[in-house]
């Protein structure tokens, strides 16, 4: 509009602009756009290093972009736009979204494993974990859904967030009991397939962490004696962490 307003004012009246606020929610857009890409590859990229299966990858991986995908229509219904605070909402939910999708598709291949095939596994797989994943993401839901009702300054600020995040949430949820348990029954192998021979490297190493934290799990839950040492290091720590805390600075916003 510059140009047009320049040319109504008196010769020799000049209109420059000194500050110009879009370049910083741009960068700031991008960079959150930047950053939900990057969890999402890199959250693929270690799901593949621990299941060392390019498919379940996959399943796993298109449970992301789907619930950030939906999230965006009751993001449109609730008035909000995509700013700063509903992008990073997206992006704080990013290892929410997959976990659930994780714990389903593992329990899959668990049914898988003891015979099943896999129609039968995805069917079973997803029904005896649902309640577990449920529960689980609703230990996120209640932490955002105060946060969301804010009424203060700060509230202004945090209710687009916290929103975003139950809604990314509760679509993760849908997502893991519907298109992961569907794609794991078209695309998971009938027959066990030969690991390669860097996934069977994996394979090694994890079942020696497995035996190593089972042998520790073991001492520690031996007696009560292991037990109460266990706690009593627990509550130290936990109560060391106050001093820590108390020579926090707090500020209004980082």
């Amino acid at each position: 509009m510059l140009p047009n307003i320049q040319e109504t004012l008196p010769q020799g009246l000049k209109l420059e602009v000194v500050t110009d606020n879009s370049l910083f929610i741009k960068a700031s857009v991008e960079d959150t756009l930047t950053t939900i890409g990057l969890g999402i590859v890199l959250t693929a990229l270690v799901l593949l290093f621990f299941l060392h299966d390019l498919r379940s990858t996959l399943i796993a991986a298109l449970s992301m972009p789907f619930s950030i995908i939906s999230t965006f229509w009751i993001i449109d219904l609730a008035g909000y736009s995509l700013n700063i605070m509903t992008l990073m909402g997206l992006s704080t939910s990013v290892g929410v979204l997959v976990a659930n999708a994780v714990v389903v598709l593992e329990n899959i291949f668990r049914h898988k494993n003891l015979g099943n095939d896999r129609k039968l596994a995805s069917s079973k797989g997803t029904a005896e974990v649902a309640i577990a994943v449920i529960a689980s993401a609703a230990t996120n839901i209640v932490v955002f859904v105060p946060i969301a009702n804010m009424s203060s300054l700060v509230g202004s600020f945090f209710t687009e967030f916290a929103v975003t995040v139950v809604i990314a949430t509760v679509f993760s949820i849908l997502v893991s009991f519907t298109l992961t348990p569907m794609l794991a029954s078209l695309i998971i192998p009938e027959e066990d397939v030969k690991k390669h021979r860097i996934g069977e490297a994996l394979e090694k190493m994890f079942t020696g962490w497995e035996n190593k934290y089972r042998k520790t799990l073991d001492i520690v839950i031996r007696n009560r004696k292991t037990s109460f040492i266990t706690l009593a290091v627990t509550l130290v720590i936990f109560l060391g962490s106050f001093f820590f805390a108390a020579g926090l600075s707090f500020e209004f916003f980082p």
